[in-house]
């Protein structure tokens, strides 16, 4: 059980997660098998990829990040204006929210079915601001469980300072950042 961890334990787990999210799909589900993880599923759309892997008592939503020679991935970097969020409070950047828009409707409905398994969520980048919106969606949906923490490496800035305290009031957030 991950909540059984220490935190240093679960950094080091869900950084070892947002790696292997770069991996191609034939292997990372592999990667993740060796950390105990059995069934993993992966979608992806218009450049946007997301894993969702779980043991008998966790489950684990991991965001690629962004891939340097992929112009999606670019693109929706240089996205910057900001858009009013799916929640309704605040604004978020457009390109992080158009890419977790393309898969959040397959990740919803896949989260939906999971029961009595707690929910985390991670990512490395663009992965990052992803989960980060993902976890914010999932709070916000009445019919998936809320997650127990959010681990972001590298995070960019995902909204303005609306979105994020009312974000940070209502979820567990591990933000790793270098500088």
């Amino acid at each position: 059980m991950i909540k059984d961890m220490t935190f240093a334990e679960q950094s080091a787990l869900f950084a070892k997660l947002s790696n292997q999210a770069y991996q191609d799909p034939n292997i990372a589900p592999k990667l993740f098998k060796k950390l105990g993880f059995t069934d993993t599923v992966y979608h992806a759309h218009k450049g946007s990829n997301v894993y969702i892997t779980q043991n008998d008592t966790d489950v684990v939503v991991v965001c690629r990040g962004t891939e340097v020679k992929e112009w999606n991935d670019v693109r929706a970097d240089l996205s910057i204006n900001l858009y009013p969020s799916r929640s309704g409070v605040g604004k978020v950047h457009r390109g992080f929210r158009t890419y977790t828009d393309y898969v959040w409707e397959m990740v919803r409905e896949d989260l939906s079915k999971i029961q009595n398994k707690t929910l985390w969520l991670t990512g490395h980048s663009l992965g990052a601001a992803m989960a980060t919106l993902i976890a914010r969606r999932c709070v916000l949906q009445g019919d998936i469980s809320n997650p127990t923490a959010l681990f972001t490496y590298g995070s960019p800035r995902v909204g303005n300072r609306a979105y994020i305290n009312e974000f940070n009031t209502k979820l567990t957030h591990h933000r790793w950042f270098n500088d």
